[in-house]
């Protein structure tokens, strides 16, 4: 459910300046990792608890709830349903890369 890393830099890219390329290129290889390593780690422990005290059919039941809306909300936030319009902020106003360097 994680998005691809292509996506992700190919989204927030066109809002920045060509300098600060390797710098989107860096924090969304971070988050991509770390989106990774959270899902390791909570996933077992969450399906281990929902399954000692649900059952597995309610178990597969919240689960497949938890993603659909992830997936309304990626959705939502991701642009996809803007056609492809860009957005026309200044570079400080995403990800706070202005002042970080």
């Amino acid at each position: 459910m994680i998005p691809a890393l292509k996506e992700m830099t190919s989204t927030v890219k066109p809002h920045f300046a060509d300098e600060k390329q390797r710098k989107v290129d860096g924090l969304c290889g971070g988050v991509m990792n770390c989106s990774l390593g959270a899902g390791q780690c909570i996933g077992p422990i969450l399906s281990t608890f929902l399954l000692a005290k649900v059952g597995y059919r309610s178990t597969e039941d919240y689960i497949s709830i938890l993603y659909a809306t992830f997936f309304v909300v990626y959705l939502s936030t991701s642009g996809i349903l803007s056609c492809g319009k860009k957005k026309t902020l200044a570079d400080d106003e995403y990800f706070e890369l202005k002042n970080s360097d």
